[in-house]
């Protein structure tokens, strides 16, 4: 499931292998009145100049054993690259 905000400059993927009950948890986390999604809301893209558009956080709960060779380290950010991956 993913959720990007309009004009906001970040946006959240969430990959979930866990039971319902760990499901609503961590999307309440992420887009309850609470969550990121809020506490986020005031940064918007066109505040940071053209550098940023989209920052997405990824989050991979309870992933299956044959990802985790495939999940990549976080690294930092090089400006000439398109994507960055969390964990």
């Amino acid at each position: 499931m993913t959720a990007i905000a309009e004009n906001n400059i970040y946006g959240f993927f969430a990959s979930l292998y866990c039971d319902e009950t760990e499901q609503e948890m961590v999307k309440s986390f992420l887009w309850s009145e609470n969550g990121l999604k809020e506490k986020l809301k005031p940064l918007k893209w066109y505040n940071y100049g053209e550098d940023f558009h989209l920052i997405l956080f990824q989050f991979y709960v309870n992933p299956p054993v044959s990802l985790h060779g495939t999940l990549r380290e976080i690294e930092n950010y090089r400006r000439k690259e398109r994507v960055l991956e969390f964990q």
